[in-house]
């Protein structure tokens, strides 16, 4: 296999499809951050491992049906582009599966998923949720310096056969700076009867990038404009 990265029509088709499809699953009214691609890294690990019609539905979901190999090649390298980027850009990834230690896990598995996507493997007590509880969050906090915490708990072990762990930190500067004197306080609104001020930019022509390319001044209605800072 290829060392680089090279981008892949039908894997970001899918993303932009799988981010989609997870944002119209929350109510309007609920507040969500998500990662899309957290959470694709999460099905890529139980992609690994999966047979017959769970298998096919995940290759589905996150690759569009692309063969096994392809799809191992694709997200373990992305996931290596995301950790290894540069210019001041910080981004951790704590893959881990922890499993009851009751069970077995195939050697085959915990060594595709440990070489390809960097993940912890650990049989754990699952007797003793409180303690194979705060293993996972120690382990998610190590890998993230400690950015990222109250991941697990007792109630996620507890009955639990196996925990699947993704979590990704990010922190990097802006493109673009944010100007103070280009920005003023406008109304958010949290909920159809809510709302409260936060910074907004100001609203000009020149500072977005439609979608379609669309000018400014056409009147033509567009779906998605991206601001630069």
């Amino acid at each position: 296999m290829t060392t680089a990265l090279i981008p892949n029509g039908a894997f970001l088709n899918a993303e932009l499809d799988f981010g989609l499809s997870m944002l119209r699953q929350v109510p309007v009214t609920q507040q969500l951050v998500v990662s899309p691609i957290s959470v694709i890294f999460a099905l890529a690990m139980v992609q690994a491992g999966a047979r017959g019609k769970t298998k096919m539905q995940i290759d589905q979901a996150i690759s569009r049906g692309a063969a096994d190999g392809a799809v191992v090649d694709y997200y373990s390298k992305l996931s290596r582009a995301i950790m290894t980027s540069n210019n001041g850009t910080q981004a951790r990834i704590a893959n881990g599966f922890f499993i009851d230690k009751r069970f077995n896990i195939s050697n085959e598995y915990a060594n595709t998923v440990s070489s390809m996507y960097s993940a912890k493997i650990e049989s754990l007590d699952f007797t003793q949720p409180e303690q194979a509880a705060k293993t996972i969050e120690n382990f998610v906090s190590q890998v993230t310096s400690g950015k990222l915490q109250n991941i697990a708990n007792a109630d996620t072990v507890k009955d639990a056969f196996a925990v699947l762990i993704n979590a990704i930190y990010f922190n990097a500067e802006w493109e673009y700076k944010f100007l103070k004197g280009s920005s003023s306080n406008r109304t958010f609104n949290t909920t159809n009867n809510t709302g409260r001020l936060v910074g907004k930019r100001l609203s000009r022509c020149e500072q977005r990038k439609v979608f379609d390319k669309t000018h400014c001044s056409s009147g033509r209605p567009a779906g998605v404009a991206v601001v630069r800072f």
